[in-house]
């Protein structure tokens, strides 16, 4: 064994292994089962293969050619028999394994590790196009531990690739953000709305397949619960002929606008976050009110303090793996005191192979092959069961966002929350039950539900910031942002001719100094490090690289400040 190159690399394992008694492994397959074994994996559009389970090292040898294909492709060896590694790193091939850069070794010393070392290679193998896989001997004998390392990784890949998204796209975001403060004017803070309607029912719909069965009785709901729709939902009730009590967008995508280009929910209380897209406001002429939900970063947070907007971020509580606006009406819902909270529509699933209620879209209909072949992990396919013991085809980011809403629901246990979705993924720790049996216990009284929502939109009005007020912030950021990047492009200019020149240091002292660079590019350049290392940068060349790349946002971001977009917004305001 190479003892030396062992250490280089792994030190903690080589130190394990150094205090290992030599054994016999029992975990080997041989090539020709992995041959046979890894020619059923689809590797199409993969970054990152894991694998459980090294054995002897024979995948490796088998799936060479494929790694060194693409400069972005890895190979990740998942490992928690001690044994096995010290078997493999005795031959020949494990010193190759050793020797490969693309070819990294996560260990599990016990089955409490495995959750920290999931987390761990989420953060260090930074893309979200992943696959995993088991060695068959592991697939055998440890089939329970197999399926959670395939669920932890996908689950944490997809929460740290869309953390490093945002941090990445930062600047595109802000193309909303800019934009979208500019109505606070003319707006109420839905974070206002604390205890408000207490003991009220609250309907979260969602815009699944099986939202169409639930619609006779929406209708009849119109004073007895308040009927919360977010994104697609809007439009999904609107062409029923139903008018949500509370619109709600977030999503700042376009695909969001074209989803909501054919609701006909126009004059609902309708709730935005900042990050929301820019166009979709257009489409709406009812009472705009903003949520503060601290999705829009510290370009939102930096605003609430230029302009003394004090209030409690809604949905803090929820997890990491709540991404959807479903979650956020949750903790809307919850936090104007409304009970019971019930979610209908929320399938979380291709019910029927349909991904939406009628009206959404053209052709709600899933092509399950197509969609078994995607390798992002958020959207990979998933077979799970329902609580009749039926297969259901689900996707990894709603297994995540089921969990954070059983994790929200357990920790409130003072508001009873229900599942009337009819199909689809069950929600844990939320009772199942029929939203005719909900109706019939808790919404029997009879409210006039829009009026008191006039009133709580006009005692929640913004009455502070003025639109000039918020262009002097956009100025004033501006200015420091300009001086960030003539500090940026010295930097740039040195570190071409001197990776190591002192002057540098200095100038990152001057850079942090600046109010810019801590609202809209430190996590930035953060980002943009950890992708310069992980595509082998050396010594200061990263950085350089880092600084180029930091530098375009500065200059995109410049220019968001100070564009038409903004300034014909102020204008209509």
């Amino acid at each position: 064994m190479d003892w030396d190159l062992l250490s280089s690399r792994y030190p903690d394992l080589a130190f394990l292994l150094h205090m290992e008694a030599q054994g016999s492994c029992s975990n080997a397959s041989c090539i020709d089962e992995e041959r046979l074994w890894l020619k059923k994996l689809k590797l199409e559009g993969v970054d990152i293969l894991y694998i459980y389970g090294i054995g002897l090292g024979y995948s490796y040898e088998v799936l060479k050619d494929w790694l060194h294909e693409k400069e972005e492709r890895l190979l990740v060896f998942l490992e928690d028999q001690i044994q096995s590694l010290k078997t493999v790193f005795s031959t020949d091939l494990g010193k190759e394994i050793l020797q490969d850069p693309k070819v990294h070794l996560c260990y599990a010393a016990n089955a409490s590790q495995w959750d920290s070392v999931l987390e761990s290679c989420a953060a260090q193998f930074l893309s979200d196009r992943i696959e995993v896989a088991f060695l068959p001997s592991y697939q055998k004998r440890f089939r329970n531990r197999c399926d959670r390392i395939r669920m932890g990784l996908l689950r944490k890949t997809s929460v740290m690739h869309a953390l490093l998204s945002e941090s990445l796209h930062y600047h595109i975001l802000m193309k909303n953000l800019a934009h979208n403060f500019l109505h606070l004017p003319s707006s109420y803070l839905a974070n206002r709305w604390n205890g408000k309607f207490a003991g009220i029912p609250a309907i979260i719909c969602g815009a699944g397949p099986s939202l169409s069965s639930a619609i006779p009785l929406l209708k009849s709901l119109e004073q007895k619960a308040l009927l919360f729709a977010g994104g697609s939902t809007i439009t999904a009730l609107s062409r029923q002929g139903i008018r949500p009590h509370i619109a709600m967008a977030f999503d700042p995508n376009r695909e969001e606008k074209e989803r909501l280009a054919a609701n006909a929910a126009f004059e609902v209380p309708f709730i935005y976050s900042a990050r929301l897209h820019r166009d979709v406001l257009s489409a709406f002429h009812g009472d705009l009110g903003y949520m503060s939900s601290g999705t829009g970063g510290s370009f939102e947070a930096w605003m609430h303090e230029k302009l003394d907007i004090d209030v409690e971020t809604i949905g803090k509580e929820l997890s990491m793996e709540a991404m959807s606006v479903t979650t956020l009406a949750t903790a809307l819902a919850h936090k104007m005191g409304c009970n019971p909270i019930v979610f209908c529509g929320v399938d979380l699933a291709y019910t029927g192979l349909k991904k939406y209620a009628p009206g959404v879209i053209a052709s709600a209909s899933v092509n399950i092959l197509g969609e078994s072949k995607e390798k992002k992990a958020m959207e990979q396919l998933i077979i799970k069961k329902n609580c009749k013991g039926k297969p259901l085809y689900t996707l990894v980011k709603w297994i995540m966002e089921s969990a954070a809403l059983g994790d929200y629901a357990k920790m409130y246990g003072n508001t009873q929350f229900f599942n009337a979705t009819e199909e689809g993924l069950d929600i844990p720790y939320v009772e199942k039950a029929p939203l005719s049996e909900i109706v019939k216990r808790y919404c029997n009284t009879p409210h006039d539900l829009r009026g008191r929502l006039r009133v709580e939109v006009e005692n929640a009005r913004l009455s502070s910031p003025s639109c000039e007020s918020i262009r002097l912030q956009y100025d004033a950021l501006c200015r420091s942002l300009n001086r960030c990047i003539e500090i940026m492009e010295t930097a740039c200019e040195e570190l071409s001719l001197d990776t190591e020149s002192p002057k540098v240091t200095v100038l990152e002292m001057d850079l942090q100094e600046e109010e810019a660079y801590h609202v809209l590019l430190d996590h930035a350049l953060h980002a943009y490090g950890q992708l310069a290392l992980r595509r082998g940068g050396e010594g200061l060349c990263w950085k350089k690289q880092a600084w180029e790349e930091c530098l375009k946002i500065a200059k995109e971001c410049s220019s968001i400040l100070k564009s038409g977009t903004v300034s014909a917004c102020c204008a209509e305001s």
